[in-house]
């Protein structure tokens, strides 16, 4: 009998581990599709994973953001303040100025687009899905439909009524304006008024760093280097894993998975920690309106009335200068009873108890204040419930959604879009 060779046992048992992993792995993805109902595509990972790293991205204030070359330490950054709109991540973020200075044709049907960033998402991913509806609607050629983004992560009213206001002021005329918000209304204002600050100005965790004249106490100054070392860690995992195909394989994309989301959990507790450390401190802020002292219940109450009147203000400029408008309020998996939630949606539910307080209350609210649109005569449309009847996994954080529950929110705003631009 001839013995195998040393080097050929190596090489045998190689593959022999090889196969054995690609055979684990093909099982484990089984038990993702059958049992756990999740997409286990690279292309599903992989949105998992940048969702995650979002977090960081969207949380952050521009001026305490990584540098240029990817390394998370604080840089002075241009633009990050922005005297009508409370904060910007950088000047004309979306192009939407330089479109009506330089570009804009006379035969262009234009689409403005208002809120946060799941109205900033749709913008940008529903763009062909929109300009189709406007399209057929209007029985014009597509490429004459213009979908401009002036949504912004972490806006809320009345942030979107000033960004309209200044694009009309200086006589920028869309055809459409399309209002998609809710979320970020009673969400970050019951976390402004938990922190003191006013419920109506913007996100206290955007803006009020960017007016600050230091980054405060020893202690909030230890919790930054820990912001920074977490958004680094998370920042090279995602470059890391994506640069290297770690999404291709279901149980190491699973498993990265896991770190970022503990990475993100993290994240959230010493940034929601550092912020209360910073709203102590000495700082100009505390001289451009008295603090915050009601409760937050009560903070919830009045966004609820500010979403309602902000409203009537943008159908207000918008009737001025013959310009349709639409609004809907977006869904959020805080919202309870709304959504037969997953267990991957249960594990990417984890919000500041303020956000969760906020929804729970406040959402009713603005259903209840909502009721006055029809008398108003406003195209108000209640997109709350538009997951209810899906039952896979359509959230990837507590108020975002994957490549499906875009799509179908997508699709149900060019339904309304396309009816209301055919009359």
């Amino acid at each position: 009998m001839t013995s195998i060779g040393k080097p050929k046992k190596i090489l045998f048992g190689l593959i022999s581990i090889f196969l054995l992993v690609i055979v684990a792995d093909s099982l484990f993805r089984g038990y993702l599709i059958l049992i756990r109902d999740r997409d286990t595509s690279p292309s599903s990972m992989e949105t998992r994973l940048r969702a995650h790293f979002d977090t960081f991205e969207s949380t952050t204030p521009s001026n305490l953001r990584g540098s240029e070359d990817g390394e998370s330490s604080p840089r002075a950054s241009s633009a990050t303040i922005h005297p009508f709109y409370g904060f910007e991540d950088r000047y004309d973020l979306h192009g939407v100025l330089r479109y009506f200075e330089q570009e804009r044709k006379e035969e262009d049907y234009v689409v403005v687009i208002l809120g946060g960033s799941v109205a900033s998402v749709q913008a940008n991913r529903q763009d062909n899905t929109f300009r189709a509806a406007v399209a057929g609607g209007r029985g014009i050629d597509e490429n004459q439909v213009k979908i401009l983004n002036s949504a912004h992560g972490a806006y809320k009213q009345p942030q979107q009524v000033m960004a309209l206001s200044f694009l009309l002021s200086q006589g920028f005329v869309p055809d459409v304006v399309i209002n998609i918000d809710g979320f970020n209304e009673v969400a970050i204002s019951a976390h402004n008024a938990s922190l003191g600050v006013r419920p109506e100005y913007p996100s206290v965790t955007m803006w009020e760093p960017l007016v600050k004249s230091g980054i405060g106490s020893p202690d909030s100054q230890e919790k930054l280097l820990t912001i920074f070392s977490l958004r680094k860690q998370a920042d090279r995992l995602l470059a890391n894993s994506l640069r290297f195909k770690a999404h291709y394989s279901a149980m190491l994309g699973t498993y990265i998975d896991s770190l970022m989301r503990r990475l993100r959990h993290n994240y959230l507790r010493n940034y929601s920690e550092w912020i209360a450390e910073l709203a102590k401190a000495p700082t100009p802020s505390k001289n451009l309106a008295p603090p915050y002292t009601s409760d937050v219940k009560n903070a919830i109450a009045s966004s609820a009335d500010l979403w309602f009147e902000s409203s009537l203000t943008l159908k207000s400029l918008c009737d001025g200068r013959s310009i349709e408008y639409l609004h809907f309020l977006q869904p959020t998996l805080l919202d309870p009873g709304k959504k037969e939630l997953t267990e991957d949606e249960e594990e990417v539910g984890d919000a500041l108890p303020e956000w969760t307080e906020g929804v729970k209350i406040g959402y009713p609210l603005l259903l209840s204040r909502s009721k006055e649109f029809p008398g108003k005569n406003i195209s108000f449309f209640d997109c709350s419930g538009i997951f209810q009847k899906t039952k896979k996994t359509l959230y990837i954080d507590c108020c975002h959604y994957n490549t499906m529950g875009n799509d179908i929110l997508g699709a149900f705003i060019a339904a309304q879009l396309g009816k209301v631009v055919s009359q």
